[in-house]
């Protein structure tokens, strides 16, 4: 049975003892509070055991610490041991000083002398839960970093020990992959104290068998001259409820790098709408529109569907997803790239717009926030149900072009909410995404992307992320089976405290299931349920919301007090300045994004419509952005009137036209080349900006 408790000598005394009874050349007796280790090398061979009673943690035994896997041409690294009070450190080191590009093949790490039955914690790709694995009848599973995992990490435990692996190295910079395999020791590795135990397989690179087009995405291949340094650090704990304390390396090394959450926030409820389903999709019903017959945009325009979602008052917000319906052929490329643009063709459609009797007089009625789930967000479509896409390529100006026209058109609906489907390193690799998704939010400021499916941890630092809280494509044999999150996802909340995660859940398995009409209570029982783990409940059900639910902070209480991290530095802004690039584009940018970067410029306001109609706008009336420019290049020419004009028009689009008081200016404004450092002030400007000045916001001292 697993997790037994056993009796162990403790501190410092049990430690000094253990010391005398076990000497090994080489070996290195370290400790942290009440648990350390002695960790070194033994023959030439790393060496981990308890500090209190010499048991073996981790043996190395025959395994290799790097391997050669694509046939006798891969580049060596060197390697250096640093011993560490409950574990250790190896840095690899790749020095390619040929003429020609080199694989880096892949490392091993272990024998973990753990027993057969264990706990494995593989990344915390979906919510922070482990799985039991048993020795006899194990098969080897795999993993890769970042396409299936939200961290580069690994935990084992048994009933007396938990041990953590973690890769630190800067994806964005070295723009490849990892795969992560655990396998159980058989023959040389399973021989030695200990007796048998398990060890993981970590690829940087692809074998030479292995065919092109399967396995890693992105293998790790060095260019002449480069250096790339990776830190791999194991760490051991026995106190195996507490097992999060084995990743502190990686969670150290993310923070200086990543840094905090970048968004602010939101822990209220959302409801979920569905306005198309595939399986009504039919000659009579091309665009499978749920309820067609009564409520069909292309028939009645907007007003039914906004008629009936305006009753459902008290959620935060509102997510319709397929609001142009989908595809009657291409059913494998549901939900349609063409989330908004097809409202275009035809006159209905375009009502969408429309502050009368489209979303933005949802907007109005509800007072919740609107948004708009972007189907293939990243397979790019320019045509309807062609049954072709490419995949996004932010470097393509057509992609860019096709990518603003949607979501510029989602803003003039009054949406401040898009919901990012199938965002995935699948399709476009993390680091173009992680610029583009930054390209995207300055492009369109008043809009909160939401990434689907639940992303890498580096790509949770920009935004928030979707997580499937149903298991309802297999019959299950009970009710709870049907819930697949089971509690806080512990990765996010020991990395990002603060951040947020979207719960989605529908109850399609307890209708087909088991008959069940889902009540109130249970919905709301729920929705409580899941606000506990920390991520907001996003619920397909139509019902009001007369009840006060939040999605807690659940890193207050899943992660130990002393390895929290304070409050004040949950989140992380970047110094924000304007910038006038030379070509006289203006721009909010921070420190990753280039001044002279063509789309730095500030986005239409606005309600789509001419004044006193209710017409809508085409696309080819300035849908996109508007430059701040004179024509003359020298900068732009604002006033407090200005200003204040464009922020009372924003509230206004973002209220779905109701006024706002406008808000209220700082006193003084000044230029030139320098930031504001550490200070989180408004940015607005007075005046004439010299070319290629930084335009920023300073405090008056009267």
């Amino acid at each position: 049975m697993l997790f037994r408790s056993r009796p162990r000598l403790r501190g410092w005394t049990a430690l000094m003892v253990a010391a005398v009874a076990f000497s090994s050349p080489g070996l290195v007796a370290t400790a942290q509070d009440d648990f350390g280790v002695m960790a070194g090398m033994e023959s030439g061979k790393i060496a981990v055991r308890d500090g209190a009673t010499a048991a073996p943690i981790v043996m190395q035994r025959n395994l290799p610490l790097w391997e050669d896997n694509a046939g006798g041409v891969s580049l060596a690294p060197t390697t250096e041991f640093v011993p560490q009070a409950t574990g250790y450190d190896v840095i690899y080191t790749f020095r390619n000083n040929s003429t020609s590009p080199k694989k880096q093949g892949q490392i091993r790490v272990g024998v973990f002398t753990l027993g057969p039955e264990l706990m494995v914690f593989e990344g915390g790709w979906k919510d922070g839960r482990e799985r039991e694995q048993v020795a006899e009848g194990y098969k080897v599973f795999t993993r890769f970093y970042p396409l299936n995992m939200y961290s580069p990490v690994w935990m084992l435990r048994d009933d007396h020990y938990a041990v953590g692996v973690s890769v630190q190295y800067p994806m964005l910079e070295y723009k490849h992959d990892l795969r992560f395999a655990m396998r159980k020791s058989a023959g040389a590795t399973a021989n030695g104290e200990g007796g048998p135990g398990w060890w993981l397989e970590i690829r940087f690179s692809k074998p030479a068998t292995e065919p092109a087009g399967e396995g890693m995405l992105y293998e790790a291949v060095i260019n002449p001259g480069e250096t790339r340094r990776y830190v791999v650090s194991v760490r051991a704990t026995d106190n195996t409820s507490e097992w999060i304390r084995t990743m502190k390396p990686y969670r150290d090394f993310f923070r200086s790098t990543y840094g905090g959450v970048r968004y602010d926030r939101k822990p209220k409820p959302v409801n979920a709408i569905t306005l198309a389903v595939d399986e009504s999709a039919s000659p009579e019903n091309p665009y499978g529109w749920n309820m067609a017959a009564q409520r069909s945009p292309e028939i009645h325009g907007w007003s039914k569907w906004v008629d009936d979602i305006s009753t459902r008052t008290g959620w935060q917000g509102y997510m319709l997803w397929k609001p142009t319906g989908v595809f009657l052929r291409s059913t494998d490329l549901n939900f349609p790239f063409q989330f908004t643009s097809r409202w275009m063709d035809n006159e209905r459609l375009r009502s969408a717009l429309d502050s009368k009797t489209g979303f933005p007089a949802l907007i109005r009625r509800t007072r919740g926030e609107l948004g708009f789930w972007w189907g293939r967000s990243c397979q790019v479509m320019f045509n309807w149900d062609d049954g072709r896409y490419e995949p996004l390529d932010p470097d393509n100006p057509d992609h860019v072009e096709a990518c603003r026209k949607e979501v510029g058109l989602a803003a003039r609906a009054g949406a401040t909410m898009v919901g990012l489907d199938t965002f995935s390193h699948k399709y476009t690799p993390i680091w173009k995404l992680y610029p583009w998704l930054q390209r995207m939010q300055f492009m369109f400021p008043q809009m909160r992307f939401v990434i689907e499916p639940i992303t890498c941890d580096v790509m949770h630092t920009l935004a928030p992320t979707f997580l499937r809280g149903y298991a309802d494509k297999e019959p299950v044999s009970e009710i709870e089976d049907l819930y697949q999150i089971k509690g806080p996802h512990m990765m996010a909340d020991f990395l990002l405290p603060g951040h947020e995660i979207w719960a989605g859940f529908r109850y399609l398995g307890h209708r087909n299931y088991f008959g069940i009409e889902p009540t109130t209570e249970r919905i709301l029982s729920d929705m409580r349920r899941y606000a506990s783990y920390g991520q907001v409940p996003v619920f397909f059900v139509d019902m009001p919301l007369s009840h006060e639910i939040e999605a807690s902070e659940s890193w207050l209480t899943s992660i130990p007090a002393d390895l929290q991290i304070p409050r004040e530095q949950w989140k992380y802004l970047p110094p924000i300045s304007l910038t006038i690039s030379p070509t006289g584009d203006a721009g909010l940018v921070d420190d990753a994004t280039r001044d002279d970067d063509a789309s730095n410029q500030l986005p239409a306001s606005g309600m789509g419509e001419t004044p006193n109609s209710q017409s809508p706008r085409g696309p080819d009336e300035q849908l996109m952005t508007r430059s701040m420019m004179m024509g003359d290049g020298r900068g732009p020419v604002l006033s407090h009137t200005d200003v204040l004009g464009a922020l009372t028009r924003a509230s206004s689009t973002r209220l779905g036209g109701v006024q706002a008081p406008p808000p209220s200016l700082p006193a003084q404004i000044r230029t030139g080349n320098e930031r504001l450092g550490q200070q989180r002030l408004p940015l607005i400007f007075t005046g004439r900006a010299p070319k290629q000045s930084t335009v920023v916001v300073a405090p008056t001292d009267d």
